[in-house]
């Protein structure tokens, strides 16, 4: 199973949300330290979101993960702001290897299958599973295993499922909802949010997942950085 470290670019600074609350952030590090940290033990993708690209609604923050993906050479998957056709054929010029996108896949989901290989659709669910967009601004009225079952039948295969209601609290996976997303086995399914301990990643590995993003129990040291090359 892969192990994907994530980088949360806020203000040029890696840092970590509350559950995505912009006034509750947690820490601020350097994001190429953070980078070429994580490729030191071991890391094949990162997983790099703009923040401030997902409160304004177009990147901010790309120079930054182009550069890591310069320096560190690692696979990188991007997301945040990312709402529009014409964005993302700016974005699918660079070097970027994938691109993550929820809001767009809503409105535009036809227009994106011919470049599916490099997307991931975001699957953002609350506590009860239903979807959130606009930064985790909006919640729909479609729970995210609909959006996961519609997105399977139109040909796409990669997906992040992230419990926001979890995020960066380190209280553990949403066990209760897991296995809902893998049960197709059909499609790469990424977890993240409350990622906190090993057993976290055990219990996403027997649920079938294809990899799983850890972000603050890295950077508090609750999970070593250690894990990463012995899972990927």
């Amino acid at each position: 199973m892969l192990i994907i470290p994530a980088i949360d670019l806020k203000g040029g600074k890696s840092v970590r949300l509350y559950k995505g609350a912009f006034e509750k952030e947690l820490f601020k590090k350097d994001p190429m330290e953070m980078a070429l940290k994580f490729k030191k033990a071991g890391a094949k993708r990162l997983h790099i979101i703009d923040l401030d690209g997902a409160q304004q609604g177009a990147p901010v923050n790309l120079d930054i993960a182009l550069n890591i993906k310069r320096k560190t050479d690692l696979e990188v998957e991007f997301g945040g702001g990312i709402r529009s056709l014409e964005t993302l054929e700016k974005l699918l010029s660079t070097d970027i290897d994938y691109f993550i996108i929820t809001t767009l896949f809503l409105r535009e989901k036809e227009n994106l299958k011919k470049q599916k290989k490099r997307i991931i659709v975001s699957i953002d669910i609350d506590e009860q599973g239903f979807l959130k967009t606009y930064g985790w601004q909006r919640k729909e009225n479609i729970r995210g295993t609909e959006l996961l079952e519609e997105a399977i039948s139109e040909g796409f295969e990669n997906f992040i499922i992230t419990f926001t209601h979890k995020d960066g609290t380190l209280e553990g996976l949403d066990t209760s909802l897991i296995e809902k997303f893998t049960k197709n086995g059909v499609a790469k399914i990424v977890f993240a949010g409350g990622v906190s301990s090993l057993e976290d990643i055990e219990k996403a590995k027997r649920a079938g997942a294809y990899g799983i993003i850890i972000g603050r129990a890295f950077y508090e040291g609750t999970i070593p950085l250690e894990v990463i090359k012995g899972a990927c």
